[in-house]
């Protein structure tokens, strides 16, 4: 009954008064009424349904079921991504991983390397540039067997 007085009443009538230049006070406190019915409502219908054995078990059945439909399409799509991932010739995740970890390195000592040179320190500079050379030909070797491996897939 507060509900339906204060959505069908009290609220309407509030809203008027402020489009003729009432206080928008009142206008907020029939709201804020309307609201608080409205929540005394859900909540009273929530308990009574939650509080009926019936609704419990349906929703318990319910859920089983779909953990059980959640498990079997988990087991499909590895057994069907865990055949088709070889066979397409993609690399697996803990490849890519790695790949890049290599890469990286790669790329710290190169940035050392070049900071060396950069400084103009001579007598690590002959030393630098092999390391250098080194690291070039390494990166391009990754580089080349990253780029076989996506020819091939």
């Amino acid at each position: 009954m507060k509900f339906y007085e204060a959505t069908m009443f009290e609220l309407p009538l509030a809203a008027f008064r402020r489009l003729l230049g009432g206080e928008e006070r009142s206008l907020n406190e029939a709201g804020w009424k309307a609201y608080d019915a409205w929540i005394r409502i859900a909540n009273e219908t929530t308990n009574r349904v939650y509080a009926n054995r019936g609704f419990g078990e349906a929703t318990g059945r319910v859920m089983e079921t779909m953990l059980r439909a959640q498990r079997m399409g988990d087991a499909m799509a590895s057994a069907f991504f865990g055949n088709l991932w070889p066979a397409i010739g993609l690399p697996a995740a803990n490849e890519v991983r790695s790949l890049r970890d290599e890469l990286s390195a790669l790329r710290e000592e190169l940035r050392e390397a070049t900071s060396r040179v950069a400084s103009g320190d001579a007598a690590h500079q002959d030393k630098t540039e092999e390391g250098l050379h080194i690291v070039r030909s390494r990166l391009g070797a990754t580089r080349s067997a990253a780029g076989k491996e996506n020819v091939a897939a």
